[in-house]
C-alpha cells in the first residue's frame, strides 16, 4: 500500500517512475526496490546496517530476479 501511494505522488509531482522507497525508523531501516510494476524485493537492516551496501545489493540484484520472472 506504502508503494502504491509513493508511485501515485510521484506521478502527481511529475518527478518520474519510482525505482526504491526507504523507510527509516529508530530501530530497522527498510529498502523497497521495484523489480516490475508487480513485484518488489525488500531489504530489513538494523538501524546500525550498511544503507548504501544494502542499496547497492538490492540494485544489482533486481535486474536478475526480474530476469527469472
Amino acid at each position: 500500500a506504502v508503494l502504491g501511494q509513493v508511485k501515485n505522488a510521484a506521478q502527481l509531482l511529475k518527478t518520474g517512475a519510482v525505482t526504491e522507497v526507504s523507510i527509516n525508523s529508530d530501530t530497522v531501516l527498510t529498502v523497497m526496490r521495484l523489480v516490475t510494476d508487480e513485484y518488489f524485493v525488500v531489504l530489513a537492516l538494523r538501524a546500525s546496517g550498511n544503507y548504501g551496501k544494502g542499496r547497492y545489493a538490492l540494485r544489482i540484484a533486481a535486474p536478475r530476479i526480474r530476469a527469472e520472472l
